[in-house]
């Protein structure tokens, strides 16, 4: 199976077929925004609160629902998480991107 990105329960026809891993992940998707993840929430960030179950990240980020389903387990030990997700909306991109690390971001 390959990574499959869901918004409002309806497939997103271009998510990403990579795969990433990290202690920060990100997913960029053109006209949204690049969604940062990371399971310590970063100081003086507006974050809001997502979770991971076994391949699955889901979130709410105005008012739209998203769930990012992985190929395989995003954590080794499976169980259910919760995840902090940061919305930049400085980058900007015509395709759709993921990766890991903290990317620089353009704070307004």
């Amino acid at each position: 199976m390959n990574a499959q990105l869901l918004i409002n329960k309806k497939p997103y026809a271009d998510a990403p077929r990579g795969g990433v891993s990290g202690d920060v992940i990100w997913i960029y998707l053109p006209k949204r925004g690049r969604f940062i993840f990371t399971f310590t929430p970063a100081k003086g960030y507006k974050l809001a609160k997502g979770t991971v179950r076994d391949n699955r990240i889901s979130w709410t980020m105005n008012g739209d629902s998203y769930e990012w389903i992985s190929a395989s387990q995003v954590l080794p030990y499976g169980g259910m998480w919760n995840i902090w997700v940061l919305l930049d909306i400085s980058y900007n991109d015509t395709r759709v991107l993921c990766g890991a690390g903290w990317p620089h971001i353009r704070m307004p």
